[in-house]
C-alpha cells in the first residue's frame, strides 16, 4: 500500500508460459483527477505486451492517445495501439451496457523488461468545441 495508491504483483494471475517474473502494478490518484496505471514486467525471455483495455464508449485513436466518454488515455512510451466497438449481443449483459463497448490494445516493443505508465484524464475541451456547443 502507498500513501497516495496501492502496488500488487500481478505475475501469479498469468499462467506459467507467459514467463512473468515479476508484474508490479501500481494505481494512483492524483489531486488533479487523474487516474495512473504503472506497470513494471521482468519476463524470462523478450517478448511483447499488450495491455487491453474495455470502454463504455467506443474509442477514437489520436496520435498517441485514445479518447472515450470524454477521457483521455496514453501511454508514457510510444505503443501501437488498437481500438475496436464491440456490439453487445447478449441480452443479460445488454441491460447493464445497451450498445456496445470500446477495447483498446497497446502494444509494447520485443523486450525482457518493460515499464510503461497509463494516464487517464478528462478531456480538456478547446474554445472551438465550448463555442459549438460542446460544454
Amino acid at each position: 500500500m502507498l500513501p497516495d495508491g496501492l502496488v500488487c504483483d500481478i505475475a501469479g494471475a498469468y499462467p506459467a508460459e507467459a514467463g512473468a517474473e515479476r508484474m508490479l502494478r501500481t494505481f494512483r490518484l492524483t489531486e488533479e483527477g487523474r487516474c495512473v496505471i504503472e506497470d513494471r514486467i521482468s519476463l524470462q525471455h523478450p517478448a511483447p505486451v499488450t495491455w487491453v483495455f474495455l470502454l463504455r464508449n467506443c474509442p477514437g485513436v489520436r496520435e498517441q492517445e485514445v479518447i472515450s466518454g470524454g477521457w483521455r488515455i496514453r501511454a508514457s512510451v510510444g505503443m501501437m495501439i488498437h481500438a475496436e466497438e464491440i456490439r453487445i449481443t447478449d441480452r443479460r449483459m445488454a441491460r447493464n451496457f445497451p450498445g456496445s463497448l470500446g477495447r483498446v490494445w497497446f502494444t509494447d516493443g520485443t523486450e525482457t523488461e518493460h515499464r510503461v505508465c497509463f494516464t487517464a484524464e478528462p478531456e480538456k475541451k478547446t474554445e472551438t468545441d465550448r463555442t459549438a456547443g460542446g460544454d
